[in-house]
């Protein structure tokens, strides 16, 4: 692999000496260069550069839509690396609180992440902005979904707060693999941390992300662990089988049955269904679930 730092290095000096004055034409140029690199190579400050050519030209549609990829393939090189700061360093603090030295320490170390959500808010004005525009949406989906990874504070701002950007763009694009794959990244990564955070509205868009795309292997297999953790949680007041009908399962395991990442999640769901009422129970018999 060819080294890039002096590239990245060499690039960022130059965005900074333009800040505030850059051209469209170099931006371009030095987003193409840093999607290309996916280097984390103070990836801080790529991040921040990219944020600010997201905000500035927001309004240039083919010039926002490379910032949000280029913003997915830096957070995911983040991810890669292991640079990702901790969760809870992350949080802001109350009005008054003065910051402990480890969390002064963190915030120097990533001055580029922003702390307040500012990173998802830009993205989601932009998803907002450009709502029916299938490409942006695409890829503003996929940069949330790459930040979901990043903290648990991104992935709060994402999947709790910001549910309704990712409810709208499946609504609105629902043939779209791109919109569908990236909210069930989304709503798997929470429900791997945390499965609270998944309301039931998030439970709805998993369902409607199943039915839009059921033979799409890797979909399904996404949203379907994200329904299994979710369910298995019991913290939803209404059960799966509301939400996602047993023969619409049972179909599901028609079709995918030699795919383990899809099967292993889906039988743990059926059984949990399974043994939680007798309704339930003779609703999955009736089905064809269970012989």
């Amino acid at each position: 692999r060819v080294d890039t730092s002096g590239l990245i290095k060499y690039i960022v000096s130059h965005l900074d000496e333009r800040r505030g004055r850059l051209p469209p034409v170099l931006a371009e140029h030095a987003l193409a260069v840093l999607c290309v690199a996916r280097s984390s190579h103070h990836v801080d400050d790529q991040i921040r550069h990219v944020l600010l050519v997201l905000r500035g030209f927001k309004s240039d549609s083919h010039l926002a839509m490379r910032a949000l990829v280029t913003l997915a393939e830096l957070y995911g090189a983040m991810t890669e690396a292991g640079l990702l700061p901790d969760a809870e360093v992350l949080q802001e603090p109350e009005d008054g609180v003065e910051l402990p030295d480890v969390e002064r320490r963190a915030r120097r170390a990533h001055p580029g992440i922003p702390l307040d959500g500012a990173d998802v808010r830009s993205v989601s004005m932009v998803l907002d902005l450009y709502a029916t525009n299938r490409k942006m949406s695409g890829a503003a989906l996929r940069a949330l979904a790459a930040m979901c990874r990043a903290s648990s504070a991104h992935l709060k701002a994402i999947v709790v707060n910001n549910l309704r950007s990712l409810v709208q763009a499946q609504r609105l694009h629902g043939s779209s693999r791109s919109v569908n794959l990236h909210s069930a990244e989304a709503l798997c990564e929470a429900a791997r941390r945390d499965p609270q955070l998944v309301s039931e509205g998030g439970a709805l868009l998993i369902a409607s992300i199943l039915r839009a795309f059921p033979r799409d292997g890797e979909v399904v297999a996404t949203a379907i662990e994200a329904l299994q953790r979710v369910t298995c949680s019991r913290h939803f007041s209404s059960p799966t089988i509301e939400i996602y009908p047993p023969i619409e399962l049972v179909t599901l395991g028609e079709v995918h049955h030699q795919n383990c990442a899809i099967m292993a999640p889906l039988c743990s769901l059926l059984a949990f269904e399974a043994g939680s009422t007798t309704e339930h129970r003779d609703a999955l018999v009736t089905c064809g679930a269970v012989a």
